[in-house]
């Protein structure tokens, strides 16, 4: 079986990577966007956990299946400095200010309609939305920028990002079409300062000032 992990095509580790990781998001998300299931759906302390557990456990068995391919979350570029924290929050101030311009850009076709985030339980605790806060930035960023993005480089900067923005679009598709720009936005802004400097520091911190105000705001 290791030997057969180890000797699998590079396409069937990406195909396999994804659906490990990303599957039940982008198939929750599509279903809400298609006005499925998830109508009525409020996050609750538990679900909030329920999430952060889930994230957490598929990206050990994903990074463990990548490394018995030789292929270690370090290889994704894991380094930490208050340099490379300066440039995620620039990065959070970069994506507001381009997703205005977007948003405003498009107004006419999406009129008034706001981004749907996912509402908050009146009682949900502080301490499963921190945790949602900071392990869903890891999550994402490790798999829809350093992963895809890093396996992809060798087609070019037009296919790795094109790659990362259609999988973050494809979870967020529950956001309707506001959403759209937002992962849009934030797609190609993450994934081309990802596949320049490929550094997923920066990407984490400018996602986690994101969620965090997200979540501020629907809990006001």
């Amino acid at each position: 079986m290791i030997r057969w992990i180890r000797s699998a095509p590079d396409w069937l580790e990406v195909v396999v990577v994804l659906a490990v990781t990303m599957g039940w998001l982008v198939w929750t998300s599509t279903m809400q966007a298609l006005g499925g299931s998830g109508d009525g759906y409020v996050m609750t302390s538990s679900s909030a956990l329920g999430l952060v557990g889930y994230e957490v456990a598929v990206t050990a068995v994903a990074l463990g299946l990548l490394r018995l391919r030789g292929k270690f979350a370090s290889h994704y570029g894991c380094s930490v400095s208050g340099r490379l924290l300066a440039a995620g929050v620039a990065l959070a101030f970069a994506f507001y200010a381009a997703f205005v311009v977007g948003y405003f850009a498009t107004h006419g076709l999406f009129g008034a309609s706001a981004v749907r985030g996912v509402p908050l339980e009146s009682e949900v605790a502080l301490i499963p939305l921190l945790l949602l806060v900071i392990v869903n930035p890891f999550f994402e960023e490790l798999f829809a920028a350093g992963y895809l993005i890093t396996t992809l480089r060798r087609f070019g900067p037009l296919v790795a990002v094109a790659a990362s923005v259609a999988l973050r679009m494809s979870y967020h598709s529950y956001q309707g079409p506001p959403g759209f720009i937002m992962s849009l936005t934030g797609g190609v802004l993450f994934g081309l300062v990802y596949y320049r400097w490929r550094q997923l520091f920066p990407l984490m911190v400018a996602h986690m000032i994101l969620d965090a105000v997200g979540l501020f705001m629907r809990s006001g």
